[in-house]
């Protein structure tokens, strides 16, 4: 927590010498989205990609997060499967219910571009997306779904395998 700490200080002075610094406001909306402060993560960057001309892709990181977290929420109260519990895991926000199998969000580290939903790698779930959507979503290994903020999103892809994973231990030894 130390860490976290002298993080949140140190763009806190960043943003006060320069408030304008849209590098400064992104990298904080990613350090509070990634300690469960959504509210805070949300108006950073808003305010990083509204006041920076031609906002690079790793802007909309932190807003592309929170559209997969509210997919969780809705897909949870939707299908009537409890309420939603959320952590932090490693550091990234974590969701699940009693049902499913924990859904871990986050960026990529080798990329900037990047982001995606991560699962448990003992579980079924990721090879059976992977037979279920092919090409249409990108895969690493049996742990992850990742996407690029420089593609279109999948939306219906996206809606399926968050209810799948909401779900997996209904489905889990039967498959899906």
């Amino acid at each position: 927590m130390a860490q976290f700490d002298q993080a949140k200080a140190d763009y806190g002075s960043a943003i006060q010498l320069n408030p304008a610094s849209g590098d400064a406001l992104a990298g904080f909306a990613r350090l509070l989205a990634f300690a469960g402060d959504v509210a805070g993560a949300q108006t950073m960057a808003t305010d990083a990609v509204e006041g920076t001309p031609d906002p690079p892709d790793w802007y909309f990181g932190v807003p592309a997060l929170l559209a997969l977290r509210a997919q969780i929420y809705g897909t949870a109260a939707a299908r009537g499967l409890g309420p939603v519990v959320e952590r932090l895991t490693w550091g990234y926000p974590t969701y699940g219910v009693v049902s499913g199998t924990s859904i871990r969000l986050g960026c990529e580290k080798k990329t900037d571009g990047d982001y995606g939903m991560f699962f448990k790698c003992q579980t079924s779930l990721v090879p059976t997306l992977r037979v279920r959507f092919g090409d249409a979503l990108r895969f690493e290994g049996n742990r992850a779904v990742v996407f690029r903020l420089d593609e279109p999103f999948p939306e219906e892809a996206v809606r399926e395998l968050v209810e799948l994973a909401l779900t997996y231990q209904t489905w889990k030894g039967r498959g899906a």
